[in-house]
């Protein structure tokens, strides 16, 4: 009985060792030789490292040591009417809070025809308004980018209006949304003058505006960061990865082997990431090296980067594996990177944006990296670009791996 006990027993550790070579170390081999292979190929290709890890510098150099780093006008004298922008701005929501109670007018009460104003912006849609009786609430809610700006009017205001006296209302602006910057600005200033010109309160009537969130130095690297850096890395690591797999001709004679579409189409994926983390830690090292102000830290910093990463390279390796040839792979490239821009600049629906990785990087890295938000308060950003990178990867597997070897 121990005989047979012993003998099955060595029969089963024997089948077991047999079934972890066949189906785990031979694998893992093939998948670890695959990736070697890969890199040795990228790296190669000299267009491509050049494209990967030169380009990422320049943007950096472009944006700081190329520029004044001031983007910030705090000039109240642009007082222009309101004129269609070319591109679309999301509407700036406004918040405001009056303080003021004081009695100088017996027909009118100022404070609530300030209000007023800014009530008929919201009913032609030019802003939202947002009132409230507590600015602690007012300066939470800008900085955690819920409003744009806010504005105080102060105790006083219309009796010390009514004996001439100069009145100082406090703005306090977000310059971090670079996107609808220039309207709020526009939107308040045009507010206020068109109050003061109707009131000849010419004189007495004085803004204090303040700008927040955005740094004393290298304000466009700054500002420019939440747009530019999703930009340089999907297209970057899309483009490269496009040819991953319909230019790589030999992998026709390599199905032919015991590896498989699937280890294969793994590995590409595996080598284009290693070598894209290039450009994340050189958008890393010049951060660092420019002092890039940021709310979060700079492993966080990382991890943003890395997905964004993961999702540029998973979506050009899915467009290598459905194209026919390296120009088509190409073109389908330049169909999705452009469609990205042009639906950032002209489409306003949430559920749409969220489609487009660009727009779920620039959330990424704008609320966590530069507001110092949790994953938690984007995550229905970071799962739609986890989810679509995931579909359109196995879309692109299904499709290679019904296709016909040229041999």
């Amino acid at each position: 009985m121990k005989g047979k006990f012993k003998l099955f027993s060595n029969s089963l550790l024997s089948k077991l060792a047999g079934w972890k070579e066949d189906h785990l170390i031979k694998p893992l081999k093939r998948y670890g030789a695959l990736v070697v292979k890969e890199i040795k190929v990228l790296i190669n290709d000299k267009g491509a490292m050049i494209i990967t890890y030169v380009i990422p510098l320049i943007v950096v150099l472009v944006l700081t040591i190329g520029s004044s780093g001031q983007i910030i006008s705090t000039d109240d004298s642009s007082n222009s009417a309101r004129i269609n922008e070319l591109f679309k701005n999301e509407i700036p929501i406004i918040g405001i809070i009056d303080y003021d109670q004081s009695e100088g007018f017996p027909d009118r009460d100022l404070s609530s025809d300030f209000l007023a104003k800014f009530q008929e912006a919201q009913t032609e849609g030019l802003c939202t308004l947002f009132e409230t009786t507590n600015q602690s609430e007012l300066e939470f809610l800008l900085g955690d980018g819920e409003i744009n700006a806010f504005i105080i009017i102060p105790p006083m205001f219309e009796f010390n209006l009514s004996i001439h006296l100069p009145v100082i209302i406090p703005i306090v602006i977000d310059s971090i949304n670079t996107v609808n910057l220039q309207s709020t600005q526009q939107i308040v200033d045009s507010i206020i003058q068109d109050f003061k010109q109707e009131n000849d309160f010419t004189g007495v009537f004085k803004i204090d505006k303040n700008l927040v969130n955005v740094p004393d130095k290298n304000q466009i690297f700054f500002a420019a960061a939440p747009y530019i850096i999703p930009l340089v890395i999907f297209g970057i690591g899309c483009l490269t990865s496009t040819q991953s797999i319909v230019s790589d001709i030999p992998k026709d004679r390599m199905v032919l082997t015991p590896t498989n579409k699937g280890e294969m189409m793994l590995a590409k994926v595996s080598a284009n990431i290693l070598i894209q983390l290039g450009v994340v830690i050189i958008f890393i090292i010049t951060s660092l090296f420019v002092n890039l102000q940021i709310m979060s830290n700079y492993f966080m910093y990382f991890i943003v980067l890395f997905l964004m990463e993961i999702n540029a390279v998973l979506i050009g390796v899915a467009i290598s594996a459905i194209s026919k040839t390296p120009l088509a792979a190409y073109q389908y490239f330049i169909f999705v990177f452009i469609f990205q821009i042009v639906a950032i600049l002209f489409i306003e629906n949430p559920m749409i944006l969220m489609t487009m990785p660009l727009y779920n990087g620039y959330q990424l890295l704008l609320q966590i990296v530069l507001r110092g938000q949790t994953f938690w308060s984007v995550r229905v950003n970071f799962f739609s670009l986890a989810v679509e990178s995931l579909i359109i990867y196995f879309i692109g597997y299904i499709v290679f791996k019904i296709q016909k070897t040229m041999l």
